[in-house]
């Protein structure tokens, strides 16, 4: 993985959190609930991205449509990445 690769999972990873974050904050606290309404999956497969798992482009923008995000905005630096 480039450095590049690595600093974009890496962005990617801290947004998800930051969401799964909003979600806890609004009582959904259940990381199976949390899963599928992020992106329609599993808790464990959630749970394995978040985990250190790979976020393929595809995955990026199915989260952002499903939380009613703009396009890139999982890519973007966590301080840029604002709760609405």
């Amino acid at each position: 993985m480039s450095a590049s690769d690595l600093a974009l999972q890496t962005r990617r990873r801290a947004n998800l959190r930051h969401l799964i974050q909003s979600l806890d904050q609004v009582g959904v606290q259940s990381r199976s609930l949390q899963a599928e309404i992020i992106a329609g999956m599993k808790g464990p497969d959630l749970q394995r991205i978040i985990d250190g798992g790979r976020i393929s482009d595809a995955f990026a923008r199915e989260v952002e449509w499903a939380m009613h995000r703009p396009h890139g905005w999982l890519d973007r630096q966590p301080e840029d990445a604002p709760d609405d």
